[in-house]
């Protein structure tokens, strides 16, 4: 998917939890899957968290950016944003066609 149409998608994030977490000797929000599901975690900060706020899949990444940006008075990059979504699709931190092929494999792994 090319940049630009990416950034007009509506992600929608899955059940995840955001705790605190130290690294390198600074604060950083660990977002990982409620369930148990996914096992990694993720080091965000507390800006890309309000950001993620927004992944509901009512808002396009753009609009989240925009949001961000009148909250925080920066906004992302192109770049950065759809490295930051490729990142939570990898991850299958987003309620997306990855994570229904993943979970669809793990089902048949498990039942077979």
């Amino acid at each position: 998917m090319n940049q630009v149409s990416l950034l007009d998608t509506r992600p929608r994030l899955r059940p995840l939890e955001a705790v605190p977490v130290k690294h390198n000797g600074a604060e950083h929000i660990g977002l990982r899957d409620r369930t148990g599901l996914v096992p990694q975690v993720l080091l965000i900060s507390s800006e890309t968290l309000y950001l993620l706020s927004h992944f509901d899949g009512e808002h396009s990444v753009r609009e989240a950016a925009h949001r961000l940006s009148e909250q925080f008075g920066f906004l992302p990059s192109d770049e950065d944003l759809a490295r930051l979504v490729e990142s939570l699709d990898e991850a299958l931190f987003l309620d997306s066609p990855r994570f229904a092929a993943w979970m669809d494999a793990e089902r048949r792994e498990y039942l077979a």
